[in-house]
């Protein structure tokens, strides 16, 4: 038995929680109020709570709640982190138990409840990997379960999956041999398999920040084609995520798949039937430009750049103007540098430029 104090002052006894406490059952009020007076701390849990010793009941009773008390869905990654915390310390023998209980939550048929298991997960990735005997979990049990979640029903379980897998990855929890043989895999197959073009932006977006990571045969055979399919997409947005991994791309490929298929590609975007798309493009000319060599350069970045600044919309205009000087600078032949900063060159650039003179003052 144990004794709560309840806000009236009152105090009240609950049945101490059993092992085989199942998910389904309503806790008594007393316990319920235990939980939600945030008792869950690794000093404080086996001296407040008698039945800390059995951790296993302490998630059941975190399920329970989150299962009859809406109002503290959000509050189960932090319960769950801190009993993790107590368990790591003291009782390493539970955890396989645990995350039994973890995997039955990301089944759960409410969304929020899987939304925030994900993001548990999330966290459990970056406690497991400061612990060496606890690495092994990672790739056996959380990082499969991330990538479960990619293809979940709910949009903003997808999504989160991602941005957690963008925090393992950027916090190097997982290696680049996994991104390349598991998480590369699983996102391209995710975003071939959904036709939802939010899901598809953002796994565009998340594999053209990886792709640094990732072996040129793995790259030039699975990676390059799928961006560049993305490329192609009727969607503005998934065309622009595709087009900003370009530069990322362009310092990741051997000079045959940047010269045959990136380059040639990018050039088709910068006469895009969507303004937004060719602005881009001259947003991104400069660090494309740093990863080409004097021979790509000198041709067909320049006269890329010219199109550029001669074309139809203002804000294009504007923008390759703004590069133009970055651009210069990435020049490595001085004659080349003279020649696009001409007197001749600057009259054309104002000949188009007759309503935006205020640029160049």
């Amino acid at each position: 038995m144990c004794v709560a104090r309840e806000p009236d002052g009152k105090s009240s006894e609950c049945s101490v929680p059993q092992r085989q406490l199942p998910p389904e059952v309503l806790l008594e009020p007393g316990a319920l109020f235990l939980l939600k007076q945030n008792i869950f701390y690794p000093l404080d849990l086996s001296r407040r709570w008698p039945v800390a010793h059995d951790i296993l009941a302490v998630f059941h009773c975190v399920i329970a709640i989150t299962r009859t008390a809406s109002e503290t869905k959000n509050t189960t990654p932090k319960y769950i982190s801190c009993c993790m915390k107590f368990v790591i310390k003291d009782h390493l023998e539970m955890i396989p138990d645990i995350l039994t209980v973890i995997e039955k939550m990301t089944k759960d048929e409410d969304k929020l409840m899987r939304f925030d298991t994900v993001s548990t997960i999330g966290y459990l990735c970056t406690v497991f990997h400061q612990h060496e005997n606890l690495r092994s979990y990672i790739h056996s049990f959380l990082l499969p379960a991330i990538i479960k979640a990619l293809s979940d029903p709910a949009e903003q379980v997808i999504m989160r999956a991602q941005m957690v897998l963008t925090y393992i990855i950027s916090k190097g929890v997982i290696n680049n041999k996994t991104v390349e043989d598991i998480v590369c895999p699983a996102l391209i197959l995710a975003a071939n398999s959904t036709d939802d073009l939010h899901v598809q932006n953002n796994i565009v977006t998340l594999v053209g920040k990886i792709v640094l990571k990732i072996n040129d045969d793995v790259l030039c055979k699975t990676v390059l084609p799928f961006l560049i399919n993305k490329s192609h997409s009727d969607c503005i947005y998934v065309r622009l995520a595709a087009l900003l991994s370009f530069p990322e791309l362009g310092h990741a490929l051997d000079i045959d798949h940047k010269t045959k298929v990136l380059l040639p590609r990018y050039f088709e975007m910068c006469n895009d039937r969507v303004g937004t798309i060719r602005k881009t493009c001259a947003d991104i000319i400069t660090p494309l430009s740093v990863c080409c060599d004097d021979t790509l350069r000198r041709g067909p970045i320049t006269d890329a750049a010219g199109r550029l600044l001669s074309d139809s919309c203002k804000f294009v205009r504007q923008t390759a103007l703004e590069n133009l000087g970055p651009l210069i600078t990435t020049y490595a032949s001085p004659a080349v540098t003279s020649l696009v900063t001409t007197r001749a060159f600057i009259l054309m650039m104002v000949s188009n430029f007759t309503d935006d003179l205020h640029y160049i003052t």
